[in-house]
């Protein structure tokens, strides 16, 4: 089966590596850290018939004959409507991406029309429901995620229509250092103290920033689950920010290592998050340092 996004997950800590099957349905991971995973696969109108888990991958070796088993099914179907918060109206994709790496699903996408989307073949499996995932100036409602969560959608064999609906907003453009729209190859920087520069956003009271590992990890910025941003105050005046110039970074940017950054606009002056007006796209801001 060609296409299939196949995703190995470290069962100790869900460090996630993805790729997708090739001719005759054979794939290849590379790089993967040592640790026990387990494997899952997916893509629209197959669903994976059994658990494969407990492969022990060691470092430096191949791991090969890692079968993952799919079996064909007409599936769910999924719709809902986009509500458009302050930004004009406009189609957005729509995806299922997987639950862990947060990779799109193979099939399982659609554009919305007059805010209106649809989609079918939908296997059994869990989902992130996914509104303007690509680069495309649009975001999810950012402060809705922070209070609920991503979306998540569970469907099984039995399972009927589904709904879910969106709301999304205008993003905030971040202008460097960050891969071209219509790429994912990071931009090279050769300092470990790079300056993160993004666009003014309107009714912003004051900005949080965060840099991701390529595990997806935050090593720098960000907020708690309480709301408490985890930096030193960026103001509303300020639209740039050099890494860890509080010194609060758990590491620094490394050789040889990708990352990237993310930037919100808060509506509060107050300490914490107040509310979240508008973010910068997931799938955007991605940066490496070449090694030495």
């Amino acid at each position: 089966m060609v296409g299939a996004l196949v995703v190995a997950i470290r069962q100790t800590d869900s460090i996630t590596m993805s790729g997708y099957s090739g001719p005759d349905g054979m794939y290849a991971l590379y790089n993967i850290p040592q640790g026990v995973y387990e494997m899952q696969a997916g893509m629209a109108g197959w669903y994976q018939t059994a658990a494969v888990t407990g492969i022990q991958i060691d470092s430096q070796q191949v791991t090969d004959s890692v079968d993952i088993q799919m079996t064909a099914n007409a599936g769910s179907s999924l719709s809902g409507r986009i509500t458009f918060l302050a930004t004009h109206n406009s189609d957005v994709d729509v995806v299922l991406a997987h639950p862990v790496s947060f990779g799109a699903i193979p099939g399982l996408s659609t554009m919305s029309v007059s805010q209106n989307y649809s989609m079918s073949n939908i296997p059994p499996g869990t989902y992130v429901p996914w509104a303007s995932f690509y680069n495309d100036g649009y975001v999810m409602d950012p402060d809705w995620i922070r209070k609920f969560g991503l979306p998540v959608l569970t469907v099984t064999l039995s399972s009927g229509p589904q709904t879910v609906n969106f709301s999304v907003t205008g993003a905030i453009v971040i202008v460097s250092p960050t891969n071209a729209p219509d790429t994912l190859v990071p931009r090279e920087i050769y300092t470990d103290t790079p300056t993160f520069v993004w666009t003014a956003y309107p009714s912003t009271q004051e900005y949080v920033i965060a840099v991701y590992d390529n595990f997806g990890d935050i090593v720098w910025g960000g907020y708690d689950a309480a709301g408490n941003i985890l930096h030193t105050s960026i103001p509303s005046s300020q639209t740039s920010a050099v890494y860890n110039f509080d010194g609060t970074a758990s590491e620094p940017i490394r050789p040889g290592r990708q990352y990237r950054w993310k930037v919100w606009s808060d509506k509060g002056a107050q300490a914490g998050v107040q509310q979240l007006l508008s973010s910068s796209e997931d799938l955007m801001g991605l940066f490496a340092r070449p090694g030495d």
